[in-house]
């Protein structure tokens, strides 16, 4: 049986959706974007073994995976950019490399804390995983500076496939030492996966929204 709803409910949703479109909009999506990580973070179950700090982690985890999707996303604006260079283009590429890397730093800062609480120490500078992760930092932060000081279009869809490249060829080649592997592809909870699915894909509406709150005005 078919539901039909009313025509003011489709227009109301309409309207809805334009004013959340809305660049002056913008900064107050994100605000309600970063209440909804939050409280999906809090909703998750206590773990037997890591208790409450199950919570950090997989946040990181789900930053470290947004921010992997954000790297090849920004990839693919960089070689559209370097076969066809405009204006408009270059500032959603720039817009997206800052909100990759943006994304990123939040990915090691909440592994820091992470690791803290679970093994005690603030940087475990022995776990390939820690240096993959310092290491694309590295390189995104140097890549964004001469970027801003090139500023050529061409130059910035390159350095975005470099880096994009690069992460995902540091974070598959590395190994792990006390790091679990995969820890919610394995894990038999469906609570975690449903949690953790919705934490990434939550975190990516948010950099979508992030990058045009960044992104130049000017451009068309």
């Amino acid at each position: 049986m078919l539901v039909r709803f009313p025509t003011s409910t489709h227009q109301n949703h309409r309207v809805l959706l334009k004013a959340l479109l809305r660049p002056d909009f913008v900064p107050r999506t994100i605000l309600i974007l970063c209440g909804a990580v939050l409280l999906l973070t809090l909703l998750m179950p206590q773990e037997a073994t890591l208790g409450e700090i199950i919570r950090i982690v997989l946040l990181h985890g789900a930053l470290s995976r947004a921010g992997l999707y954000l790297f090849a996303a920004a990839g693919l604006l960089g070689l559209v950019l370097l076969l066809r260079p405009n204006e408009r283009l270059s500032s959603w590429t720039l817009a997206s490399q800052q909100t990759a890397l943006t994304v990123w730093f939040l990915a090691a800062l909440t592994s820091v804390i992470a690791t803290y609480l679970s093994w005690g120490v603030f940087i475990a500078w022995g776990e390939p995983r820690t240096q993959s992760t310092a290491a694309i930092l590295g390189l995104g932060l140097l890549m964004l500076a001469v970027v801003l000081w090139v500023q050529e279009h061409r130059f910035t869809g390159l350095t975005n496939i470099v880096l994009g490249a690069f992460a995902w060829l540091m974070v598959t080649r590395a190994s792990s030492i006390q790091h679990p592997e995969q820890p919610i592809g394995s894990s038999p909870s469906l609570q975690f996966r449903v949690i953790f699915l919705a934490l990434v894909i939550t975190l990516l509406v948010m950099a979508i929204q992030f990058a045009r709150w960044i992104r130049r005005p000017h451009s068309g």
